[in-house]
């Protein structure tokens, strides 16, 4: 007890020695170039996250003042806006750079496997959550939200042009960045280097992104030490410091305090960084206190707004700073304190956008894998003798990534006499690990049936067990169906691989009339699955995947109610006969027509897809394409192989933004039996047929009612995006407005229907509902519908329907 007692109390105080200053250092720090004939002036910029952005209308009215700045000192949010600026930026283009950003991807940046998508229903995209264990089922919680590899690269884009060993006194304003080493709680100041490196490192918020190393230094936020680092402008020896704190304060009410750890932890930390900053004001001339306190730290998606607020606050700082400029130019003004000439005007900015692109000539790496050499030899011809612009290192940088075996990728570019060397210093990914993952799937449809289905789903995954992005998952599910599923995927190189995967699925679709006083009745129908697929495929570098392969089927169900849909006078006598006996269709099918419940088909398959959406769940920009052929050999229990089955599909979606926050959504599914034999095998229907049951484009239809050899189905939505994301890790809230239509057939010619009287019978299914969807996450979803369609009754009733899971809409 008293050892857990003094370890208490020995942390308290190394916190409070890391975060109580004011840490203010005793050596001089090497300065920038300083002008002659005038005081030289130093501009500090202060870390605040999104409330950064308040920066830009402060410097816009220094330069309406025409007020000189000889170096920028920058922390966090403070190093990015101070670093572009320095680098040529103006605050307008640095606004506007930002503005159409998404920040959701930046923030929770995880290095996911390349094969990733290939994975489907075992893809960490489709689980709610998941655990990153070490082999020995350790917990490994990582070292941040996100690796920051994406931040970096953004920054990157925008500094590109300048090379990775630039003196930063070289910009067009001398720029300092402000970091702390994690190992020694030192300040650390970068005055040369590469800049993106300097600012990433500046603003690697604790537990928010990984620390970053620079050289064998690892370093973390800069607020750590110096949130406001008007020490650093000092020890350089500047006459005149402009200081813009946009630091959190302490609460000013006592009764919003709250006893939760996490609260209090963060409190506490927000009056040890005030507390130091606050002590460090007498060093400045002058302190601009924005007043965008009502903002969060991480509030990047209102960026923007927190700008034009930023503007409308620092109109009261202008006399101020107007007398500062007295003391920068006294000759220019009278003895009224009168602008009397314009003799201390400042030069213009220079502009980044006219700087030349650097030309890249060779390219090497460090930490590269062996096995990767080729592959980067290959992918290095695309920048080789080319200007490095921001869309060929973007492009050049997912290329890399493809090989899933880096998890930070860093490019430093250095100049020579005949063209720049570009140099990848490369972190390589964890080779092993264990995942443990959960997920719930919930759909529940109200129409003139009704249905509800939920599943809990359980996934444990090794991956690298068997070399480097292999992939063993076993996942379960239960509740609403049984079932368990083995996956493997082993890559052969980069672009190669092989995967096996099996089944076997206890799948039921239980339903109950709406209005329970009519004669309709109540059915649990039931479908047991099992399922062996085998592929080889191939990735390319522009995400196509190729797979080919065979594959095993074998259904049974306890209810066919719907396979002979596709003969009306069979499927009305069926009914009525039901009706008549006070059974359901399912029974009278088995009873009287005596169709086997069993079927079995193998064969071989060709996938092609290409995946261009920036989002798997209610996209905001991009295309799909997805193509499935299937040579079939369907086959009773006696193995006699019956009619050889060939099934051709297709199905794609574009998504095309209209605006900021609309867009328009087309899906469309074609697929057909090209050699005409599956309606003459009844039972292959089960394995090989079409079916009605699909959220996307027959959202009022509860279960597999309906089996066709031909299916024709599209969807036309409208999103509609009023809000910004609910949190800057994701959270979207969409509301839709979508119409939809399906055609099942036996018969090609009438997948499009010619007549009122064919559109108003089960072939033809046409929908329209108006929704409200939470994107949980890229891949994750909460949707609800309410609208009107047609039914199997051949009647138009409303229907409400709430997906919750990873379809695809």
């Amino acid at each position: 007890m008293k050892k857990s007692i003094l370890l208490s109390i020995a942390c308290f105080f190394v916190l409070a020695d890391l975060f109580c200053g004011p840490h203010i250092a005793d050596e001089k720090l090497p300065a920038g170039p300083k002008p002659e004939g005038r005081p030289s002036v130093a501009l500090v910029l202060a870390g605040g996250g999104a409330k950064g952005f308040a920066h830009l209308p402060v410097i816009e009215l220094i330069e309406e003042l025409d007020i000189p700045i000889d170096m920028v000192v920058g922390t966090s949010i403070g190093s990015i806006i101070g670093g572009l600026y320095s680098a040529g930026y103006t605050p307008q283009q640095i606004d506007k750079t930002f503005q159409n950003v998404d920040w959701s991807p930046i923030f929770s940046d995880v290095a996911y496997s390349p094969y990733e998508r290939t994975l489907k229903e075992h893809s960490l995209y489709n689980y709610l959550l998941s655990l990153n264990l070490g082999l020995d089922f350790s917990l490994k919680l990582g070292k941040g939200l996100s690796n920051g590899q994406k931040i970096y690269e953004m920054i990157k884009e925008r500094v590109i042009k300048y090379p990775s060993d630039m003196d930063f006194n070289k910009f067009p304003l001398p720029f300092r960045a402000v970091t702390t080493d994690m190992l020694t709680g030192e300040a650390l100041v970068y005055d040369e280097g590469d800049i993106a490196e300097a600012i990433r490192a500046s603003m690697s918020i604790p537990s928010v992104f990984e620390p970053m190393e620079i050289d064998g230094k690892y370093c973390i936020d800069g607020g750590v030490r110096y949130n406001l680092a008007i020490n650093v402008a000092k020890n350089m020896g500047y006459d005149i410091i402009i200081a813009i704190d946009i630091s959190q304060k302490p609460r000013d009410n006592p009764d919003t305090f709250t006893a939760n750890p996490g609260v209090a932890m963060l409190e506490t930390i927000t009056i040890a960084q005030y507390t130091a900053t606050k002590a460090m004001y007498e060093y400045a001339d002058l302190i601009i206190t924005p007043e965008v306190g009502k903002y969060g730290t991480m509030d990047f998606k209102k960026s923007s707004v927190i700008y034009e607020e930023g503007k409308k606050a620092v109109e009261q700082y202008k006399a101020d700073l107007e007398q500062l400029r007295k003391k920068i130019y006294p000759k220019d003004y009278d003895s009224n304190g009168n602008r009397i000439s314009k003799e201390g005007l400042s030069k213009k900015h220079f502009r980044y956008d006219v700087k030349p692109n650097l030309v890249i000539n060779s390219v090497e790496a460090e930490g590269l894998l062996p096995a990767d050499k080729k592959y980067l030899d290959k992918e290095s011809k695309a920048v080789l003798g080319k200007q490095f612009t921001p869309e060929v290192f973007t492009s050049f940088m997912e290329n890399i990534k493809l090989t899933g075996n880096y998890k930070n990728i860093k490019a430093r570019v250095f100049e020579g006499e005949n063209g720049s060397k570009l140099l990848l210093k490369m972190k390589q990914e964890e080779a092993k690990s264990t995942k443990i993952c959960a997920d719930i799937d919930f759909t529940q449809i109200v129409s003139t049936r009704t249905t509800a289905m939920l599943d809990f789903i359980l996934g444990l995954q090794f991956r690298g067990l068997t070399g480097r992005g292999s992939v063993i998952s076993f996942r379960g599910k239960t509740i609403n169906d049984y079932g368990a599923d083995l996956y493997y995927l082993q890559p052969i190189n980069t672009n190669l691989f092989a995967d096996l995967d099996l089944n076997v699925e206890d799948t039921r679709y239980p339903q109950l009339p709406f209005d329970f006083k009519s004669n309709d009745y109540s059915e649990n129908s039931s479908y047991k699955t099992f399922n062996a697929w085998a592929s080889v495929g191939s990735r390319t570098d522009l995400g196509h995947t190729v797979k080919l392969g065979g594959y095993f089927k074998r259904y049974s169900t306890d209810s066919l109610f719907g396979i002979d849909y596709f003969d009306d006078k069979l499927s009305e006598d069926v009914r009525e006969e039901a009706k008549r006996r006070g059974l359901s269709p399912a029974e009278v099918l088995d009873d009287v027509l005596e169709l086997t419940t069993t079927a079995n088909s193998m064969g071989f398959f060709l996938n092609y897809e290409i995946f261009n959406l920036d989002s798997m769940v209610f996209p905001k920009k991009g295309f799909y394409f997805d193509f499935n052929g299937r040579y079939s050999f369907p086959f009773k229990d006696g193995w006699e192989v019956q009619k050889r089955l060939l099934i051709l599909s297709a199905e794609g979606k574009a998504v095309i933004p209209m605006g900021p926050h609309m867009s328009l959504s087309t899906s469309a599914l074609l697929g057909t039996d090209v050699l005409r034999n599956l309606s003459d095998s009844r039972y292959a229907m089960l394995t090989e047929g079409f079916t009605n049951f699909n959220r996307i484009y027959y959202p009022q239809i509860c279960s597999p009612n309906v089996y066709g050899s031909n299916v024709l189905a599209g969807s036309l939505m409208l999103q509609l995006m009023p809000f910004q994301q609910l949190t800057i890790l994701g959270g979207d809230l969409l509301f839709t407005l979508n119409g939809t239509f399906g055609s099942i057939t036996q018969d090609f010619t009438k997948l499009i229907p010619t007549d009122f009287d064919n559109c108003s019978s089960h072939y033809f299914l046409w929908s329209c509902s108006g929704g409200m969807a939470l994107k949980v996450k890229a891949s994750y979803s909460i949707y609800m519908r309410v609208g009107a369609g047609t039914t199997l009754q051949k009647t138009v009733a409303p229907f409400f329907s709430l997906d919750v899971g990873s379809i695809s809409f």
